[in-house]
Parts: structure tokens; sequence; C-alpha cells
């Protein structure tokens, strides 16, 4: 169900105006636009969006092609670069022993006797050193951890 949870009129230059909304997703803010139209009775279309935030990226942190170019050139790229898990980061973790590592690595599945993990379809996994290894999810038939991706 899509939900706006905040409507601000930035600006109102007739026939234009400018809006910033907070939404949740699956709103359709082109279809707002053309809904808003034939509320008014003269119609609408949407002249632009700029998406300014998603999850935990926002625009104010966003940096140019041309930055992000001069940064791998530097090899410095990484400080302008989020770790890949940032987006699963609500997710159950784990962090799995050297044994458990070299199975994961190798696509075989692994038991985790951890009960916080036990209730969740998927979790990230660590190595002993932090880094971020794979995504496991849970078969219900083997009652084992697989893993969905691994990142070596």
């Amino acid at each position: 169900k899509a939900q706006i949870y905040s409507l601000n009129l930035l600006n109102f230059t007739p026939p234009v105006i400018t809006i910033e909304m907070e939404c949740s997703k699956g709103t359709y803010v082109r279809s707002l636009a053309n809904d808003l139209g034939e509320m008014l009775g003269c119609g609408a279309c949407m002249q632009g969006l700029v998406r300014i935030k998603y999850g935990p990226f926002n625009i104010e942190e966003a940096v140019s092609v041309v930055e992000l170019k001069e940064a791998f050139c530097n090899k410095d790229w990484r400080r302008l670069v989020y770790p890949i898990d940032t987006v699963i980061r609500h997710w159950a973790s784990i962090t799995v022993g050297n044994e458990q590592e070299r199975d994961i690595k190798n696509g075989v599945s692994i038991i985790l006797e951890n009960d916080s993990i036990a209730c969740t379809e998927k979790c990230r996994a660590y190595s002993n050193d932090g880094s971020f290894l794979a995504i496991l999810f849970f078969d219900q038939e083997t009652g084992l951890w697989q893993p969905q991706k691994v990142f070596t």
C-alpha cells in the first residue's frame, strides 16, 4: 500500500509547482501528478523527478561521475563508495569461523547455532576479520543455511 508521509509545496510559479514528498515504496509519483491535475480540472504532467533519499542513501552524499572517475584515477575511490552490505544492514548477521567460511565460499550449506538467526529467512554472514562474506538463506527442508551470494 502506497503512503505519503509528507507533501510540501516548495515553489509555485504558474503553471508550474515544485513539491517535495516523502513516501513509501510503491508510490507512483507520476500518477500523483496526473491525479492532481484531474482533481483541479486542468490536467497535469510531471516535468521532472529527483529522488533525494532512498533507504540509507541521500542525494547530499552523492558524488558526480567526474569526482568518482578522478578518485579511481587516484586509487582513492573506496572513500566515496558505500560498503556492499549497506542496503541489507537491517538483516540479522552472523560471524562464522574459518571452517564455516571455507564451506560458504565453496557453496556448502551450514548449520548456525544462533537462536536469533533461526527466525529469519536470510542473513548476512561475516568472516572472523569482519569482512562481509555472503548472503545466506534458510532452507526449511534441510534446516541448513545455504549461501545465496558469496562475496570474496
